[in-house]
């Protein structure tokens, strides 16, 4: 005990030995300015934003049929979601001062140096000797995000500096004035000191124009626009549902991360903000259960969301995401609980009877809870083998606690050594994916169940340079808008229901172009596949 009050009392010496100082650099011309007026209602409808909506309020989801996945919360996807633009930094990496070492993790620096020590809520409670904590945002952005000057507010008592496509040009205690050149480097953020009896903490660094909104602004208006039209959000990779490997999964409640932290962590954001996403948007949230979560978790959830949530709006619940999924580690899971409980002699119908099970038993909590909304409780499975929603509907009637049956048509072909054969071959399997959503719709039929879509869109994913390069080019084409549109025809006239797009924003990466939408300021006339979304929304007639 003597020795870790000497430790922390040298700690306190060393950190006033550097105090905060004020620093001024001569003022910047202001940078360009975008409009921050979102259009989530009606044009011819008033909104004063005070949070308080009317009964003439239209919104420009009322009538859709298209809802959409988000990608990964995440610094290097290539959206905006949150003025502040700490809630997506990385979550702190610690490192050596002299010799200066990036990551501390890889076990190259001094004794003791590879941890950081954090409060209870994620905070860095003290920095060794010879130690500093980085963070990072806006990587992979190709310089697409907000110039100019950036406000940063915090508590405590400590010292930041700024790095890359930043640089500090005022200081003043517990706030400073950034200016933001983009590139394609991103911000580096350092924290060279803290005060141990009054940790830096509750940074938050605002983006141009909202220094004065803090709180009441939470989201980027250009982000919101361009979700305005969707009717659901599924928010299953703000959840990290298919990341949760080991002891890293989430269990507890407690595992969450704090609203005010960082948010890009492997337990995914924080429901809170989903919830406030869903509200300003007036569209129904769609949540996923991580497959380790226990029942007080799923309690916990469906409590916040019951009292936090618009009336107004739905709940889509869901127990984890694609559990038959041979890539994500749920999959594996519902095999071994399936086996522990003898569900069946063979392992991937054990694990398909896990997921049924479980699903009933988080429905079952739910029902309890939510009262105050419209509650629409999810069982899935593979597109391409309607016999697995046959035995996950079947098994112990779980269909009579379930209201939908969700699959995931998407649309891949064979390839191609053209755009053009690349594109006929997408066109071509609609109609073979379509065989299986029409065994799939009757399967839920059957049971009283409506058939929607969790997922779809096009699915070429290159095996090489040259491959990821050519489907790049056919998912910027002009045409593929078209073929969407047919595609979106097609499931209409078998489903019942909406169609959950994937996904809403994404940089092309060697996994794919999975995204509507590459950066967050792109046009619709240049993002074709988003154009054809919005182009059905806008003529679909219910």
């Amino acid at each position: 005990m003597k020795v870790q009050i000497m430790a922390v009392l040298f700690l306190i010496v060393a950190f006033f030995s550097c105090p905060e100082t004020t620093e001024t650099i001569p003022s910047l011309p202001d940078r360009p300015t975008v409009d921050i007026i979102p259009s989530v209602v009606d044009s011819s409808v008033v909104l004063i934003d005070t949070g308080v909506i009317t009964t003439t309020t239209k919104w420009a989801n009322e009538n859709s049929p298209l809802g959409i996945n988000l990608e990964y919360a995440k610094d290097w996807v290539g959206h905006w979601p949150f003025v502040d633009a700490f809630k997506l930094a990385r979550p702190w990496i610690p490192q050596q001062t002299s010799p200066e070492i990036w990551d501390c993790r890889e076990g190259t620096c001094e004794t003791g140096n590879d941890q950081l020590n954090l409060t209870t809520d994620g905070w860095v409670a003290f920095l060794k000797p010879n130690q500093a904590a980085g963070t990072l945002m806006f990587l992979n952005h190709k310089g697409r995000f907000p110039a100019g000057r950036y406000t940063v507010v915090y508590e405590g008592e400590g010292n930041l500096d700024f790095f890359w496509n930043a640089r500090v040009i005022k200081r003043s205690p517990g706030q400073m004035l950034i200016e933001v050149t983009p590139g394609d480097e991103g911000i580096y953020m350092r924290l060279n000191s803290t005060n141990p009896l009054n940790p830096l903490k509750n940074i938050r660094i605002l983006m141009p124009n909202f220094e004065n909104t803090k709180e009441q602004e939470t989201f980027h208006p250009i982000f919101i626009k361009s979700l305005s039209k969707f009717k659901i959000i599924r928010f299953q990779q703000w959840q990290m549902s298919n990341e949760q490997y080991g002891d890293a999964a989430v269990v507890e409640w407690s595992d969450l991360p704090v609203p005010e932290l960082f948010q890009s962590g492997n337990t995914g954001v924080h429901p809170i903000w989903m919830i406030k996403l869903a509200n300003k948007l007036h569209a129904d949230p769609w949540f996923s259960m991580p497959y380790k979560a226990n029942d007080d978790f799923v309690r916990q959830f469906a409590e916040l969301v019951s009292t936090e949530l618009d009336p107004e709006l739905k709940v889509y619940i869901e127990y984890s995401n694609e559990v038959w999924n041979g890539l994500f580690p749920q999959q594996q899971y519902s095999i071994e609980e399936g086996m522990k409980l003898g569900l069946a002699n063979e392992e991937w119908m054990a694990g398909w009877r896990y997921y049924s099970q479980r699903s009933v038993e988080i429905f079952d909590i739910w029902d309890e809870i939510i009262d105050s909304h419209e509650l629409v409780r999810v069982l899935a499975g593979q597109s391409a083998v309607p016999a697995m929603g046959f035995e996950v509907m079947r098994w112990n009637d779980a269909y009579k606690k379930a209201d939908v049956y969700a699959t995931a048509p998407y649309i891949m072909g064979i390839g191609g050594m053209t755009v053009n054969d690349v594109l006929n071959n997408l066109e071509a399997d609609i109609s073979d994916v379509m065989a299986n959503e029409v065994r799939n719709a009757d399967h839920a039929h059957e049971r009283g169940l409506k058939h929607i879509a969790y997922e779809g869109g096009q699915h070429l994913i290159g095996s090489n340079e040259s491959q990821r390069d050519l489907f790049l080019q056919v998912n910027r084409d002009p045409r593929i808008k078209q073929i969407y549109l047919k595609y979106l025809d097609e499931w209409f006239a078998i489903g019942d229901d909406i169609f959950v797009y994937y996904s809403y924003l994404s940089a092309p990466s060697r996994w794919g172009t999975w995204g509507s939408l590459e950066y967050q300021e792109q046009t619709r006339a240049n993002a074709p596949k988003y154009d054809a979304l919005m182009t059905f929304i806008e003529n679909y007639q219910p």
